[in-house]
């Protein structure tokens, strides 16, 4: 978060994965530096992830309900929802389409652009005008198809994309340390993990004026991305809560639990 505010980013999304246990020191961080902080996860939903960020206390609550069924209702490991769960619990909610592992893009890297459109439908039809398709640029080929794939069928769902950058360190300098606490995660030496490691040294935090020259041949994109991130900041009352106090955000009572079986 420091690096964040030094690099005069307005706002930080968290998006952990099936989890928000970092949720509460991220708004105290955000606080701390005057960085607009936006709580949210990326949530396995089915086979893919859908990237979703809180933008009341309502939506949090709906986000800490759709992580914790994500756990209990799967096999421990294996967190996931169906979408149809995700509809039940869109109430103040933001969606992304999501990075490569999101069912649109991952339809249309498999040459499935009529099940990707029927896929960003479905989820237009859940979320309305909150949702947004995800778009990125770390320096691949793979992803540049993708994006060229992506920007018109936004077009056609009459909705904004939006630019992200997938932070797995803060900064260049961090990516040996990444990569070493990857190997241990996997009990592997770094010469055994292939694929397992990001192809490339892109995956920092970068400033918003790299963001604006790296999108700078259509910056649609980062125009959009800047209004998103203003409008969940001014409806954050949800992160400022939980900077204070550490308790659900205003105050608002647990999110409900499911049953376990007897």
């Amino acid at each position: 978060m420091a690096r964040a505010a030094a690099l005069g980013q307005p706002a930080l999304a968290l998006t952990d994965h099936d989890d928000l246990g970092g949720a509460v020191r991220f708004a105290q961080a955000a606080r701390e530096q005057g960085v607009g902080g936006i709580v949210g996860v990326e949530l396995s939903v089915g086979m893919h992830h859908l990237v979703l960020l809180a933008e009341s206390a309502a939506g949090y609550a709906n986000l800490a309900t759709l992580v914790t069924r994500a756990r209990m209702d799967r096999p421990r490991g294996e967190p996931s929802v169906p979408l149809e769960l995700v509809a039940r619990h869109a109430a103040g909610v933001v969606a992304l389409t999501g990075g490569p592992l999101g069912e649109v893009p991952a339809l249309l890297a498999a040459g499935d652009a009529a099940g990707a459109r029927r896929a960003a439908f479905a989820l237009r039809d859940i979320f309305g005008d909150r949702l947004y398709v995800e778009c990125w640029n770390h320096g691949l080929a793979e992803e540049r198809r993708l994006v060229a794939a992506l920007v018109p069928l936004a077009r056609a769902l009459g909705r904004p994309w939006v630019v992200t950058n997938d932070v797995r360190y803060a900064a260049p300098a961090g990516r040996p340390v990444h990569d070493l606490l990857t190997a241990l995660r996997h009990n592997l030496p770094l010469d055994r993990l292939g694929t397992r490691l990001r192809p490339n040294g892109e995956w920092y935090l970068k400033s918003a004026a790299q963001m604006r020259r790296r999108w700078r041949h259509a910056p649609e994109g980062v125009r959009a991305t800047r209004e998103v991130a203003e409008l969940l900041k001014k409806r954050g009352a949800n992160v400022n809560a939980l900077a204070k106090d550490g308790r659900s955000p205003m105050d608002m009572p647990p999110a409900p639990v499911p049953r376990l079986p007897p």
